[in-house]
């Protein structure tokens, strides 16, 4: 009888490849989450409008999301995902849910006892946030506020909870939660604003917080074995490592938190409607740059973590280098299309047949929208950017650096809201995330190179910005002229004629920018191009099994 031949195995994925399929499933899931959250906008705006009202529903997350920036929730996932999958890879992961339960019990004893105070204090906190709003705005300012004020609370869990599931490389819920928790603001919202105003909105937000935030996760955590127990060990030096990693978040105010807060405040003091201009046009802004820069966070930090542990520097920040080059030919692309189409794209979404957002209204808003594109790059770029510091365990950085930049921009917003508006708020929003991400990628390179050594090449970044500004202002004026020759064959008198100018014009600027890529030498545009006649094959060659 021969020998049993050995048994093979596959080659195991690289870490490349691996980022590239979270990187898939986090930019479908962030895609569904931003056509979802662009659902949920439509609605308010169709619903609630450009009015007091919806000035006053936009400016009460301003506290409930200090409070979650307090507590360090945005981080939870950064802070704790590495303290976790060490525990997974010694093989004690009853460990990791000890630390688990001692970080989410402090959350729960802070936490709530915190929301308590601070919405027993709105009455004196409103004039504070929104200093221009009318007796009227405050009173619902409070009502609001305290209404989505508890939900924090369930997202702050709800993200520790989503932690130990990326920390399995288990990426769907945790992709898909915001979307859940979006879909129940626009149930609840499209039910009871008749009765109820933005009042049904905020009931949303607090049930949205509490199933799709919170509910989902730990459902899928109880399947994987989730042991939470019910105490608080101070002594625990997971709990000492997550204090430490999160304190700097905690007492820091980075640009990036702050800066909603900062327009929100300034717009308080102009006309009625324009906070609600400045939202509407943020939340076309955050459509690409949360699908490509919070996608490729996402994905490539649980790899950077592991390298960066492993010593292999050079390797992390060229996998950063190289995911950050392909964010940002993403976000150039989105940048000229918003600039161009911007207008077109409000009209379509919230003009047409709705008195509550008139043609001043649509102008205003696609004003702000392309002032806010000028920093689509950089809002892109910031969370893949602070995750190659996460994952050296260096938190304090970028904290300093970002509160570095609040601090000097402060009277930027003032002195642009003064003298231009609500354009001018925007203006500066894209200002101060320049300021901010320029000294954050100089630092992170210049640790790299500590870490690296003086002998070992690092990928360059300098001369692909050069050309990539290039295409970009390349594709915009191409896109612009064929824009401005549709405008005049197509008035915008109906939605079919606009959406015909959006569908034509976007269709012809991807490979005009693709195009222009080649020619400046970028050899990431190649990459994208692959990618892309890769998913269209794999989609062909589906289909035709299923009709076979």
């Amino acid at each position: 009888m021969s020998a049993r031949p050995p048994e093979t195995r596959a080659p195991a994925p690289s870490a490349a490849t691996r980022v590239g399929v979270f990187a898939a499933i986090w930019s479908l899931a962030i895609l569904l989450g931003r056509f979802v959250g662009f659902v949920r906008e439509t609605v308010i705006g169709r619903t609630l409008g450009v009015s007091a009202q919806a000035d006053v529903y936009f400016t009460a997350f301003t506290i409930p999301d200090f409070f979650n920036y307090l507590l360090a929730g945005g981080a939870l996932s950064l802070t704790f995902i590495p303290i976790f999958g060490r525990h997974l890879a010694e093989g004690r992961e009853d460990r990791g849910w000890d630390s688990f339960s001692d970080i989410a019990n402090f959350l729960l004893l802070v936490g709530l006892p915190l929301t308590l105070a601070v919405g027993w204090a709105m009455p004196h906190l409103g004039p504070r946030v929104a200093g221009g709003f009318d007796e009227d705005q405050l009173a619902l300012l409070t009502r609001l506020t305290r209404i989505i004020l508890p939900g924090q609370v369930f997202i702050l869990l709800g993200a520790l909870l989503q932690a130990t599931l990326q920390a399995r490389d288990r990426h769907v819920v945790p992709a898909l939660a915001p979307s859940a928790y979006t879909l129940f603001i626009i149930a609840f919202g499209l039910a009871l604003h008749r009765r109820l105003g933005a009042e049904g909105f905020a009931w949303g937000v607090l049930a949205g917080a509490a199933i799709g935030s919170f509910g989902v996760p730990l459902v899928a955590c109880w399947r994987a074995g989730m042991r939470w127990k019910l105490r608080l060990r101070l002594g625990n030096p997971d709990f000492r490592r997550y204090l430490l990693l999160s304190l700097p978040i905690m007492v820091g105010q980075s640009i990036v938190a702050v800066d909603p807060w900062l327009w929100k405040w300034q717009g308080s003091f102009l006309d009625e409607g324009a906070v609600s201009w400045l939202n509407y046009a943020k939340t076309l802004r955050d459509v690409p740059s949360g699908v490509f820069g919070l996608a490729a966070g996402a994905a490539a930090y649980p790899t950077l973590v592991r390298l960066t542990s492993e010593g292999r520097h050079a390797e992390s920040h060229e996998l950063l280098i190289r995911a950050a080059k392909l964010t940002l030919l993403l976000a150039f692309l989105s940048q000229a299309l918003l600039t161009v189409l911007g207008e077109d794209a409000i009209r379509l979404v919230w003009g047409f047949s709705n008195p509550r957002f008139g043609p001043a209204d649509v102008r205003g808003a696609a004003d702000c929208l392309s002032l806010f594109a000028l920093a689509l790059g950089a809002w892109s770029l910031h969370p893949l950017l602070a995750r190659g510091f996460y994952a050296a365990g260096n938190t304090w950085t970028p904290t300093i650096i970002g509160t570095g930049v609040t601090l000097a921009v402060i009277p930027l917003y003032v002195v642009l809201r003064t003298t231009a508006g609500a354009p001018g708020l925007a203006l500066a929003s894209s200002l101060a995330l320049a300021c901010y991400i320029v000294p954050l990628y100089l630092w992170l390179r210049r640790r790299a190179r500590a870490a690296a050594g003086p002998a070992t090449p690092l990928p360059g970044f300098r001369g692909f910005l050069l050309r990539s500004v290039g295409v970009l202002l390349l594709t915009t004026g191409g896109a612009f002229a064929l824009h401005s020759a549709l405008s005049r064959a197509l008035p915008a008198d109906s939605p079919a004629a606009v959406l015909a100018r959006l569908v034509l014009v976007g269709a012809a600027t991807v490979p005009l920018f693709l195009g222009a890529c080649r020619l400046a030498g970028i050899e990431e545009a190649r990459a994208l191009t692959d990618r892309a006649r890769g998913v269209v094959r794999r989609l062909g060659a589906r289909w035709s099994r299923r009709r076979g």
